[in-house]
């Protein structure tokens, strides 16, 4: 909380992190305090210059893909340490609900690295989150990074073997072609195989693939002289990386990435997806309306929460039910106090373990009766199965923590598009693609309408658009839905 008489900004571990374990409690307190007097008045500085100019209340969007009001923000910042990936992951569930998928990856492809994340009909959660060493205990979506991204530089390192990332070019000077850069990059190597079209912004910014090929003279001693040659290996090796990363959210996690629908975004990210899709024998890929803004789309939409955590310690047994019905109950006033929403809908869940662990499992739990503590039981069994490929249904169980989360609906935005419904407008070039030259159908998104078809067995088509590219692969074809998503699935 924050004093308004004497200025000290006071972080209570009691209040920012009421949980055992008393090292990472230590550090969330000290992270809330260390960032919690700049970010305090920042936003008391923006709110006010908002409500002067009539713009409405601000709304910060936190780590767990949820929103809360300036002054919340402002008295528990660790809450959105991680705010900006969760928003991405938030929206493209959104998205891709709204187009009838629920179970899905999402593949967020920027300038400096990719995200990645596994939506098993809800967003994936944590309780804890690592910030430069520091572990904090606070609720975040379960974001995989690595450092793959548009700007990653490319590079033969002293065993001879190509290297991408996690070196950035990013924004200033950034990639070789934007003018400024002498790097290889990502997007150079798109540039390089025709598949930018000579520009991006819908255009409106034009590509030096002169200097793209001088910033590849360090790489194509290792491909004879060959600059193309040195591009398809690049983007190939950017893809390896994505991929352990898509592996570490799946398969390494007990699913099977054949059921469930690649969501690609960022302003990279669908250039990829085609190739990622194959990597991992995935059925189809959806492309959303704004790929390059999904973040801000998800952040605009996202409910107003407020999750509240104590420790309890006690078996989960029949004995106990009392208990923690107590302590579920306390913590559903205290997470609607702190929304100031009595009327919230609250979420409930346990933190199991088997007894004599040290971590747990979340699992969810409907109700206060006896019986769905016992359907928790079950449900932390198979949660264990799937993750770890094993369980031991006689072993005793131990509640951690109870978890409550109040929630009232966010705002409602519109984000189909306008759809021109005239002639497609496109132009044909040949890019290079597996190391050949194809026919490729430049494609303007905006002239795309519903049920409108793209793509076939052997050319290529690339659809462009303001903030992102979509690159649909030989093979594949993407049909555009009514809600103006780009659905592509192999043909």
């Amino acid at each position: 909380s924050e004093d308004g008489e004497s200025g000290l900004y006071l972080s209570l571990s009691s209040q920012v992190s009421p949980e055992y374990r008393e090292v990472e409690r230590t550090a969330t307190t000290v992270l809330n305090a260390y960032v919690g007097p700049v970010m305090s008045r920042y936003l008391q500085r923006l709110a006010a210059g908002l409500e002067e100019r009539g713009a409405g209340p601000l709304r910060m969007l936190q780590s767990d893909g949820g929103a809360a009001s300036a002054g919340q923000a402002a008295q528990l910042p660790v809450a959105t340490l991680l705010s900006g990936p969760a928003a991405g992951v938030s929206g493209a569930l959104d998205v891709a609900r709204r187009a009838g998928f629920d179970r899905i990856v999402t593949f967020d492809m920027g300038g400096t690295s990719t995200d990645v994340a596994l939506c098993d009909r809800a967003l994936p959660m944590r309780s804890d989150v690592v910030i430069d060493g520091f572990r904090a205990r606070t609720p975040v979506v379960d974001v995989h990074t690595v450092g793959a991204g548009g700007g990653s530089i490319a590079r033969i390192d002293p065993g001879g073997a190509l290297r991408v990332g996690p070196q950035s070019a990013g924004a200033d000077p950034g990639p070789a072609c934007y003018g400024r850069g002498r790097d290889f990059t990502v997007t150079d190597a798109q540039a390089l195989l025709g598949r930018l079209g000579g520009g991006l912004l819908g255009g409106s910014m034009t590509l030096d693939t002169h200097r793209s090929r001088r910033a590849a003279s360090g790489l194509v001693h290792a491909f004879d002289g060959d600059p193309q040659a040195a591009a398809q290996a690049v983007i190939d090796v950017a893809t390896a990386n994505m991929e352990r990363a898509l592996r570490v959210v799946s398969v390494q996690r007990g699913y099977d990435p054949r059921e469930f629908t690649l969501v690609a975004f960022g302003g990279a990210g669908p250039l990829h997806a085609c190739a990622l899709a194959d990597a991992l024998e995935m059925p189809n890929v959806l492309v959303p309306p704004m790929p390059g803004v999904l973040a801000a789309l998800g952040a605009v939409r996202s409910d107003l929460t407020a999750t509240r955590v104590r420790s309890v310690l006690l078996a989960l047994e029949p004995v106990s039910a009392a208990g923690l019905a107590e302590a579920l109950t306390e913590a559903g006033v205290q997470a609607r106090t702190r929304l100031d929403a009595p009327q919230a809908e609250l979420r409930h869940e346990l933190d199991v373990r088997y007894a004599g662990q040290s971590y747990e499992l979340t699992v969810p739990v409907d109700g206060f009766a006896t019986a769905d503590f016992e359907r928790a039981g079950a449900a932390f069994h198979e949660l264990h199965e799937t993750r770890f490929a094993h369980h031991d249904g006689s072993a005793a169980l131990e509640v951690v923590n109870v978890r409550v989360t109040a929630r009232l609906p966010g705002v409602e935005v519109e984000a189909i598009p306008e759809f021109a419904g005239g002639t497609v407008e496109e132009r044909s070039e040949e890019i290079w693609f597996g190391g050949k030259r194809l026919p490729a159908r430049f494609i303007d998104r905006a002239s795309l309408s519903p049920g409108n078809r793209v793509g076939g067995a052997e050319g290529v088509a690339i659809i462009m658009q303001l903030d992102s590219t979509t690159l649909v692969a030989p093979g594949w074809a993407a049909t555009v839905d009514g809600g103006g998503n780009l659905l592509l699935e192999r043909s």
